[in-house]
């Protein structure tokens, strides 16, 4: 996600630069962070970013020690904590954040019956999910995966077995793939389970 703008938000501008640093800075119409400073070693040049489910789109033209420097392909208004969708590229973070983990021990405490687990991009991002409840002594809470990227898509198959169930999030999946194919792959993926 980005960070915070100066006045809330910002204008990108058609064809204007946007330098992306790693560290956090205050954000206006030339500049912005996001919260996961291994971004710039993940993308590659010509790197399609979206931000906020599709509406901006940034290109990937120079990098930086500390900053990724984009142009603007479609314009808009961005503001603060929006999403980012990096097209074609896994990212090497790890799926759980400490808050992902602390969220899971709570819904365990509850006694939840399920969770949904947003932007899985391989069956092992739900094995990750599966440890964690075995190691609390959780053998109650279901797991359904979000399918919502490329990725997924790729490990259905894999994904399907390792879940208990499988929710397709048309509209983050229409950020990554063309809109116009959202309605073939639920269906394939609708089968397959």
């Amino acid at each position: 996600r980005i960070g915070k703008f100066m006045e809330g938000h910002a204008f990108f501008k058609k064809d204007d630069k946007i330098r992306i640093f790693s560290y956090d800075v205050l954000g206006d119409c030339t500049k912005f962070s996001t919260d996961y400073p291994g971004l710039i070693n993940d993308v590659d040049y010509h790197t399609i970013l979206k931000i906020d489910d599709g509406v901006i789109e940034l290109e990937v033209i120079d990098k930086g020690t500390d900053y990724i420097l984009c142009q603007v392909i479609e314009e808009g208004i961005v503001s603060d904590h929006k999403s980012v969708n990096v097209i074609n590229t896994r990212l090497r973070r790890p799926y759980l954040s400490e808050e992902d983990k602390r969220v899971i021990k709570f819904a365990h405490e509850l006694k939840a019956d399920f969770l949904a687990l947003s932007f899985v991009s391989s069956h092992e991002n739900i094995l990750d999910v599966n440890d964690l409840l075995i190691n609390l002594g959780d053998d109650h809470i279901s797991l359904i995966a979000k399918i919502e990227n490329q990725d997924a898509i790729d490990d259905i198959d894999n994904i399907i077995k390792a879940s208990d169930g499988i929710m397709i999030a048309r509209g983050d999946l229409g950020v990554e793939i063309p809109m116009e194919k959202i309605p073939g792959v639920q269906k394939k993926i609708i089968n397959k389970c």
